[in-house]
């Protein structure tokens, strides 16, 4: 009996292991580069502005995939740009797709990190808000796995993504549009 409840707790450890690997809580570690050479790369081919998604250049570019396939690891520099008041809002939004690949819960905390940024930055907002709903793969000239292909708003039945998207929804400078009935974050928090 002893044997088969060890057996049954050591299962247990490696599934909680597993499941938290995929949730991004043991995803962390540093990339080889400093804030300053992944600022230079950001600022020489990730910019984009907020309102033209037709096109979205910066998935074509190595570096934004590169970016994409460490997502936990360039999280810590990307948390930097946005803080960075000399980087343009464009490059802002244009890096931010690529963090779109990390697990559920840094995901979350990186939309929660923009939404806080956002006050003090006029237009950060818009970034909050794209990431949050992944905007990015909509963009008309895309190839197949380019950008992520799922959404946060996806996941608003978890307490905690919940709890950011509020956030995002009450955030005073969110746009009208985003607030429009029919929008996801209309649908989720009009009632409230």
């Amino acid at each position: 009996m002893m044997r088969r409840a060890f057996l049954l707790g050591g299962l247990a450890v490696a599934a909680g292991a597993g499941w938290a690997l995929t949730q991004g809580i043991f995803a962390t570690g540093d990339v080889a580069m400093t804030y300053e050479e992944f600022r230079t790369l950001a600022m020489s081919g990730l910019a984009h502005e907020a309102d033209d998604l037709i096109s979205f250049t910066p998935a074509a570019q190595p570096f934004f995939q590169e970016i994409r396939n460490a997502a936990p690891g360039y999280l810590p520099l990307m948390m930097r740009l946005v803080d960075d008041p000399t980087v343009p809002l464009a490059v802002k939004f244009g890096a931010s797709a690529a963090m779109l690949d990390l697990p559920v819960v840094d995901l979350t905390a990186y939309l929660s990190h923009l939404v806080e940024a956002a006050p003090d930055q006029p237009g950060l907002i818009l970034t909050a808000e794209a990431v949050a709903m992944n905007h990015y793969r909509g963009s008309s000239f895309l190839a197949p796995g380019q950008v992520a292909d799922w959404a946060l708003v996806d996941y608003a039945n978890r307490p905690s993504v919940n709890a950011v998207l509020l956030r995002l929804w009450q955030a005073p400078d969110l746009p009208a549009w985003a607030r429009a009935e029919g929008t996801p974050l209309h649908d989720l928090f009009a009632s409230r």
